[in-house]
């Protein structure tokens, strides 16, 4: 079995070297992933954030009146990026090269890796929390889905510094070590958990949001969620820690903030807000060629399918997993850039795909138990179709960004029928 997951480590690094053609020099250390990189250099190599070097000079520029380089993002990803970073330096320093050279060949080469390592980590953690309900080959199936038909293959292999991925792994955690959470709330498990989570939420704050499935988990009726306030009263000594490793896990960014601006929180996002509140953009985040949902990752109709099937039978948490999709897909909506830059797919629900998961293996498991032979059969062949399509848009077929207003959405059928080799 760890042989399957080593593979699929090196299949994922040799997939996005093979995309850039081998050459990583800080690929992925531009735009956002610049953004969350940002920390890294500035408190290891130049112990400071003022006219330290940046690649995009739009973007991250300093502080008012300050020679201080603002970045938006928070410093979870640089986090997780950490023990690769610090490997970099020691090879590059073993390598006889500069070791102070933060957009060297060798550290975008090492977020590859990172960005695969985190990835393999949270499909190996949901394949995990998948056998606790469904056989075996559901699990594959349902695993290989989620990483060769979304496009958290895309944030993994070519956008490998920016967030998605990263939360994809954290969130991969926090489902797989609730049970043993609430069988057994001692404090190492409750740290883990209060770590995990404001992590998450530090990466992006509508994050919170998991907290829905946390504190709903497994309660299906009126009995259950007596019995969870119950539980909730009982430890309430321990679930006090959960608040004070939240403050110690924001400690680092609220002294950024302030040593950047003199307060202690800081709205890095300038003018962005949530226009669209009173007219969200649901056809627009769902199906506009912009970055649309369906366009770019249409096996996951079925996962849609799937979510419904269990929040109507209320199962397998089904109805806390469709009220935190149906939130986020508002407050989405509802965001000013609602397309979400340029990217591939709708980015923003990459991060809930464990949950999301959970839904697609129902509809799996159910398709495999379907007497129809032909239905069964022609189902999977539409899956397989589909997956392919994501898999070859991700890695050959998508080099240009439809715009919101649909300038250059005539470049989307022909991108489909490369996919296929058609003219």
């Amino acid at each position: 079995m760890k042989i399957i997951w080593a593979a699929i480590f090196v299949f994922l690094y040799w997939l996005g070297s093979y995309c850039v053609e081998y050459n990583h020099y800080a690929h992925y250390i531009q735009s956002d992933g610049e953004g969350y990189y940002m920390y890294l250099p500035a408190v290891i190599m130049y112990q400071t954030f003022e006219d330290i070097p940046v690649r995009t000079h739009l973007e991250y520029k300093p502080y008012p009146n300050t020679k201080k380089i603002l970045t938006r993002f928070t410093y979870g990803v640089a986090l997780l990026e950490a023990p690769f970073f610090l490997a970099a330096m020691g090879t590059r320093y073993l390598q006889g090269y500069t070791v102070i050279e933060p957009f060297a060949n060798t550290y975008s080469l090492f977020i590859l890796l990172a960005s695969c390592f985190y990835t393999t980590l949270g499909l190996y953690l949901l394949h995990k929390s998948l056998l606790r309900h469904f056989t075996p080959t559901t699990a594959w199936i349902t695993v290989g889905i989620i990483i060769l038909g979304t496009n958290l293959l895309y944030y993994s292999i070519r956008q490998a510094g920016i967030s998605h991925q990263y939360t994809f792994c954290l969130v991969s955690a926090v489902v797989y070590l609730l049970p043993n959470f609430y069988a057994k709330p001692t404090i190492k498990n409750t740290s883990i958990l209060a770590f995990l989570m404001a992590l998450i939420v530090l990466i992006r704050p509508t994050n919170l949001l998991l907290a829905i499935f946390v504190l709903l988990y497994n309660v299906t009726n009126k009995a259950t969620f007596q019995e969870r306030i119950a539980f909730f009263k009982q430890h309430i000594a321990k679930l006090g820690l959960i608040p004070l490793i939240g403050a110690l896990v924001f400690a680092p960014q609220i002294y950024y903030w302030y040593y950047l601006s003199g307060s202690p929180i800081l709205y890095s996002y300038g003018e962005s807000t949530f226009e669209f509140f009173s007219s969200p953009k649901f056809y627009e985040i769902f199906f506009h060629l912009c970055n649309g949902f369906i366009p770019y990752t249409p096996v996951m109709l079925f996962t849609l399918i799937g979510m419904g099937m269990i929040a109507y039978k209320n199962t397998l948490n089904g109805r806390s997993i469709l009220l935190i999709f149906s939130i986020l897909s508002y407050l989405c909506a509802s965001w000013c850039m609602w397309w979400f830059g340029g990217t591939f797919g709708y980015r923003s629900f990459s991060d809930y795909y464990l949950l999301m998961a959970f839904g697609l293996a129902f509809y799996i498991q159910w398709l495999l138990q379907m007497r129809s032979v032909i239905l069964k059969t022609v189902q999977f062949a539409v899956i397989a179709v589909l997956c392919f399509y994501s898999f070859r848009m991700v890695t050959f077929c998508y080099n240009f960004q439809v715009l919101p207003d649909g300038t250059d959405s005539e470049l989307f059928l022909p991108a489909v029928k490369r996919c296929f080799w058609l003219k």
